[in-house]
């Protein structure tokens, strides 16, 4: 019944329920609540520039995509249940199989009931690893500044920016240019956001090395806004011992910042000495060949990818 219990929490907001709202920028579609709409509408503006540049430097464009401006840290997977249907499918085979089963013959009694098991079984572990997803969005929202999902190329990319701007972390402060105006802020979160989309429409894959996935975002977004992110000290971070592999796991803690700091001076130094072109040709298995110094190689950048 209307009007009874407590108010209604707006995810976007993250107050009481209030007006959502969208606004287009070509086939792009920004959402936002209305007391973000200044944001959404400095995105709008500069989405356009986003993607001419990403054209120019990638040679490909991305899906139509949406935007999304949201001051709580989003549920995984609530954008994408589109790949959970095939699941339902073979699950929904296997009941029927169960309770109808004089009415099959006993070969396709038993595929049945191993198409629905085994539907059954991968729907719990996807259901799973979105629970694990969204506890650690949740756990890294506030200093994350945005994230891109990009999980099922049937569907269109989605990249959530944080607003307000969370407080960064000090070490992000010492170490990159921060700026206190609301646009190049904007700018370089959907510029990096962007990138990580655009890598994933050239290579036409949702996982890739971690070290190239995130060292091509900061280059790119530097290209976006034509000033750097990273302060010239931060190079140093270059001659650290390698780092272990499982770098996503450091997430929230200094020691990732240091690490994005090595992926962007290892891109930056492949892309002066005239690689672009040849790292975008470059299947993604055969990327590793190109990591020396600070990269882990082989550990992937999840499809609901974080920045």
């Amino acid at each position: 019944m209307k009007g009874c219990g407590a108010p209604q929490r707006n995810h976007l907001s993250g107050g009481p329920a209030s007006p959502v709202s969208d606004l287009h920028a070509g086939h792009d579609r920004i959402t936002f609540a209305e007391e973000h709409r200044e944001a959404a509408e400095i995105l709008a503006r500069l989405l356009p520039e986003v993607r001419r540049r990403g054209q120019e430097i990638a040679g490909v464009a991305v899906r139509p995509l949406r935007v999304i401006v949201s001051t709580d840290a989003p549920p995984a997977g609530e954008y994408y249940p589109v790949r959970y249907l095939s699941l339902l499918a073979g699950m929904a085979l296997g009941l029927v199989a169960l309770f109808l089963r004089d009415e099959f013959s006993r070969p396709i009694h038993l595929l049945c009931l191993a198409a629905g098991g085994l539907s059954g079984a991968v729907l719990g572990l996807v259901v799973a690893g979105k629970r694990r997803l969204t506890r650690g969005l949740q756990r890294m929202w506030p200093p994350l500044g945005g994230v891109c999902f990009d999980y099922d190329q049937r569907l269109p990319p989605v990249i959530m920016v944080q607003w307000p701007r969370p407080e960064p972390l000090p070490i992000v402060m010492e170490l990159t240019f921060r700026t206190p105006e609301q646009e190049p802020y904007l700018a370089g979160i959907l510029a990096h956001e962007y990138a990580h989309a655009l890598l994933r429409a050239r290579y036409c894959k949702r996982a890739l090395p971690v070290w190239w996935d995130e060292g091509f975002a900061f280059w790119f977004t530097e290209q976006v806004l034509g000033q750097p992110v990273w302060r010239p000290e931060s190079r140093a971070h270059l001659s650290e011992p390698e780092p272990r592999r499982n770098a996503r796991r450091l997430f929230g803690q200094d020691a990732y910042v240091r690490l994005c700091a090595c992926y962007y001076w290892e891109v930056r130094d492949l892309i002066e000495d005239g690689r672009l072109p040849e790292l975008l040709r470059t299947p993604v298995r055969r990327l590793a060949d190109f990591g020396a110094k600070a990269v882990s190689p082989d550990h992937p950048t999840p499809a609901g990818r974080t920045r």
